[in-house]
């Protein structure tokens, strides 16, 4: 029997509105599972990054900044990326660029299954 492997980062993806929850189908926000929620084959216009930050930084620190932690563990699974790259990157940017910037590497990271799936129901 194949035992699962859970990574430290990643292997949780938390609600996007309520970060300190973990995203599920039942019990998340309605904003915030939608990234969860929807289909890996659905349009690339579709995919949206919810959630909110007031502060400009963008530093990887679960208990503070829970919200832009969520959103670095998710670019940094999408992109193979290490954290700490990516807090280097969004540096000097804002949590805006950062939300676009996810969905960009979700969409990216989802494109060929949506392109063989595509292929399959259209053959």
């Amino acid at each position: 029997m194949p035992e699962g492997q859970f990574p430290e980062i990643g292997g949780r993806i938390m609600d996007l509105q309520e970060p300190t929850n973990k995203m599920s189908t039942t019990l998340s926000s309605a904003q915030g599972g939608g990234l969860h929620r929807r289909h890996a084959c659905c349009d690339p216009e579709e995919v949206q990054v919810g959630g909110d930050d007031s502060e400009r930084e963008i530093r990887y620190d679960p208990r503070e900044k829970p919200g832009i932690s969520n959103l670095l563990e998710i670019m940094s699974v999408a992109t193979g990326e290490p954290i700490e790259a990516l807090e280097q990157r969004f540096q000097a940017a804002g949590y805006g660029d950062l939300k676009e910037a996810v969905g960009e590497s979700v969409v990216e990271l989802l494109t060929p299954i949506r392109e063989t799936y595509d292929r399959a129901s259209c053959g």
